[in-house]
C-alpha cells in the first residue's frame, strides 16, 4: 500500500509567505516575498507531482505540465494563474530588474490562497 504523501513542508513555507507578505512593503521585504514565493512554488508543484503518483495518475516532469494535470485532477480551479505563477517564478529567478520585481512581488500576493486551497484539496484524498 502507497503511503500518502506529506505536504508539511508546503504548510510550513506557505505560513512562511504570509509572514513575510503581512510586513510593510520596503525593497528587503519585497525580495524576501519573492524568495518566499519562489521556493513555495516549487514545493507546490512538486506536492501536486508526489499527488499524481501517488493516485496512479500520469506524473509529467515539467511544472506547466504538472499543473495541468492537477487541474484536470481538480485539485487546482484556475491552471492559467498557476501557470502565472510559474512564469513569475521563471523571470524572477533569471534576471532582476526592479520592475520584474515589483511584478513578481504582485503575482506572489496571490499565491498563498492558491496554495491553501490545494492543501485542502490534497487533504481529502485518501
Amino acid at each position: 500500500m502507497k503511503t500518502k504523501p506529506s505536504f508539511l513542508t508546503l504548510s510550513t513555507s506557505l505560513k512562511s509567505l504570509q509572514r513575510a507578505i503581512a510586513q510593510p512593503k520596503n525593497e528587503f521585504n519585497r525580495d524576501s516575498v519573492i524568495q518566499r514565493f519562489e521556493f513555495t512554488l516549487e514545493l507546490a508543484w512538486k506536492t501536486m507531482k508526489k499527488f499524481l503518483e501517488y493516485g496512479g495518475l500520469d506524473s509529467p516532469t515539467i511544472p506547466k505540465d504538472i499543473i495541468r494535470s492537477a487541474a484536470q485532477a481538480g485539485w487546482i480551479q484556475e491552471p492559467k494563474l498557476w501557470i502565472e505563477f510559474i512564469d513569475g517564478r521563471n523571470k524572477s529567478s533569471h534576471t532582476y530588474h526592479e520592475e520584474i520585481a515589483e511584478e513578481v512581488y504582485t503575482i506572489a500576493l496571490r499565491l498563498p490562497k492558491e496554495v491553501e486551497t490545494l492543501v485542502l484539496t490534497l487533504n481529502k484524498i485518501t
